[in-house]
């Protein structure tokens, strides 16, 4: 049964013209296609306030056409840039940065906000017209992805509706109309595919941002088109179909539909499919819901079926494009994966548009804050962070997660020393997998027995990602790869490095069994050099260090395969132990890759 995650607006709401509109996001596509709406039918809607981004200039040009009384701007710099262009005359109220964009979003004379900001920013301001019982256009797909839950308790206790301006669950939504809800037995969205339908991932490795950038049919914004060319779009959609309808995963389909025509279909019981068709273009369901429940003529010309040419659908290919199972894998776990999902994407993105790394790095990254199971607990920061440079951190994190906020010299008293980044985060450890589960993909691991130095656990753990390993397993007597000083020193690659601790006894029959050669570094005249093809050769390959000083045991010694030395000059003897790390992953690990 289908579980609508608000009720319908009210009549007094149905019958209220021309209504007061609170546009988020208006310098971006949907916010200038709803003012295209909104110019078309000026009887119907009245402009309180614009909140665009960092597009000042547009939002100036939109300030100048509507003079509305509120206007919203991402930095106090923007908002220079606005008082300097707007006329004598006109004076509105100008709201800077998040807490600007709640507050607009909360606006007693506002009926209806438009909540179109890009990625988990728009949280904060959907949050905050729910809590003051709006009616919310919703084309933020982050509000939904983060926080669905926390909504849905939200709205039921003010009254707040939620309409889906996306394509595809207005579509549903236009699908369930005037439908019984116990007979849907699915939903099924569609999904163009993007510009690399049908290729594979060889070829999808050498894509760059401009081909990428290229979406066949929608004009949108640079980080929803890679979501789209990566399929995340079409997997934070199914998260967000999730909370909207109250539907498991399993009864949630998608169809990859090139020609971008059926939008969305909605499966009942008796079998039939109900689905809705038009032109592919976003002013349709903005005006759906703007009006809701009139119905408007949008601008957009109808849909020619007799010229459209043939319509396909296929299944997605989730081998080439793994970012639609990963979003699946997020449901039905917890707030915390979605949360994690959505950031570890957002930063894959903006590191894939800045040439940083390649398209099909962008699952990788996301996979691995997923499996890396680490979930905020609080911050501690500055205040003038929380509006600076931490605001973006916390926007990626759950609402409930709380937030210390206080002046440096405080935060200096109550620490004990001086905070020089500013701020803090604690956080849940995720829990350790076994030994197998880390080596059952492995070729090229690292040990380290007893490694008690930090400093050198967190440059062994660096080395390992830069170099080709593709785990490290510790000794219980080691450091803590944790530790502040060891996390702080591998540049957060403890989180991306999958490890864990070798049991107590003879572990090294342990790896033997896993089918690992095992490479003792030590200095013995019998020594191997790191170039021997015996070492080069091996299908699986565990690199053994050992603590500063003292280096491996004996008896650990004894039970490797190999013993293995760095070639040295000008009679140095040895080196430490994160340097002699660095030397051995590059010759055993990345130069056999």
């Amino acid at each position: 049964m289908i579980r609508y995650i608000t009720e319908l607006p009210s009549s007094e709401w149905e019958n209220s013209f021309p209504r007061p509109v609170v546009l988020l996001g208006s310098t971006g596509s949907i916010g200038v296609n709803t003012l295209r709406i909104i110019e078309k039918h000026p009887d119907l809607f009245q402009v309180v306030a614009l909140a665009g981004g960092r597009n000042v200039e547009r939002l100036i040009e939109q300030a100048l056409r509507w003079r509305p009384p509120y206007l919203g701007i991402q930095t106090e710099e923007g908002r220079k840039a606005l008082l300097a262009a707007l006329p004598s005359g006109y004076e509105p109220e100008i709201l800077v940065g998040p807490q600007g964009y709640a507050e607009l979003a909360s606006l007693p004379e506002a009926s209806t906000i438009l909540s179109a900001q890009m990625g988990a920013a728009g949280l904060r301001a959907t949050m905050a017209a729910a809590e003051a019982g709006k009616v919310i256009c919703l084309a933020n797909k982050e509000s939904l992805v983060l926080a669905g839950g926390m909504l849905r308790e939200t709205c039921a206790r003010t009254g707040a509706v939620i309409l889906p301006v996306d394509s595809e669950h207005n579509a549903v939504f236009q699908g369930l109309r005037g439908r019984n809800p116990e007979t849907v037995r699915r939903i099924i969205l569609t999904a163009s595919g993007g510009p690399f339908r049908g290729k594979k991932r060889d070829f999808l490795a050498t894509v760059t941002p401009a081909q990428a950038l290229k979406h066949p049919n929608w004009s949108m914004g640079a980080k929803i088109t890679i979501d789209s060319a990566s399929m995340m779009n079409k997997g934070l959609e199914i998260i967000e179909a999730h909370h909207l309808y109250g539907l498991p995963l399993e009864r949630i389909g998608v169809l990859v539909h090139p020609q971008s025509l059926v939008h969305s279909l909605v499966e009942f019981e008796d079998g039939s499919l109900m689905a809705q068709a038009g032109t592919p273009d976003m002013r349709m369901p903005i005006a759906y819901c703007l009006a809701w429940p009139l119905c408007l003529d949008a601008g957009v010309p109808p849909l020619d079926l007799a010229r459209s040419g043939a319509l396909t659908f296929e299944e997605p290919d989730l081998h080439s494009f793994p970012c639609l199972e990963l979003a699946c894998r997020t449901i039905g776990k917890g707030s915390a994966l979605p949360v994690a999902l959505n950031a570890a994407n957002e930063v894959a993105v903006e590191a894939f548009l800045s040439g940083r790394i390649g398209f099909m790095d962008i699952p990788d990254i996301i996979g691995r804050a997923l499996d890396a199971g680490c979930v905020p607990v609080s911050f501690l920061m500055e205040t003038k962070h929380t509006i600076g440079k931490g605001a973006a951190l916390l926007e990626r994190c759950a609402a409930d997660i709380p937030v210390y906020a206080a002046e440096l010299e405080v935060l200096t008293q109550l620490t004990g020393f001086h905070l020089t980044r500013g701020m803090l985060c604690a956080m849940r450890r995720p829990p350790l997998p076994t030994v197998e589960a880390i080596c059952a993909k492995a070729r090229r691991i690292a040990v380290l027995e007893n490694v008690m130095n930090p400093t050198n656990v967190g440059a062994i753990f660096r080395c390992a990602a830069a170099l080709g390993m593709d785990a490290v397993l510790l000794t219980t007597e080691g450091s803590d790869p944790l530790y502040r000083r060891a996390s702080r020193v591998s540049m957060g690659n403890v989180f991306l490095v999958p490890w864990t601790y070798l049991p107590e006894g003879d572990w090294t029959a342990a790896l033997h069994d896993l089918g690992f050669t095992t490479a003792a570094m030590a200095l013995r005249e019998d020594s191997l050099r790191l170039d021997d093809p015996r070492l080069l050769s091996a299908e699986r390959l565990a690199v053994v260090l050992g603590t500063e000083g003292d280096g491996l045991a004996d008896g650990t010694i004894a039970q490797c395969d190999h013993t293995v030395m760095i070639p040295m000059t000008h009679g140095v003897d040895s080196l430490n132990v994160a340097a002699a790390a660095a030397v051995a992953f590059y010759q055993l690990g990345l130069q056999c890759q």
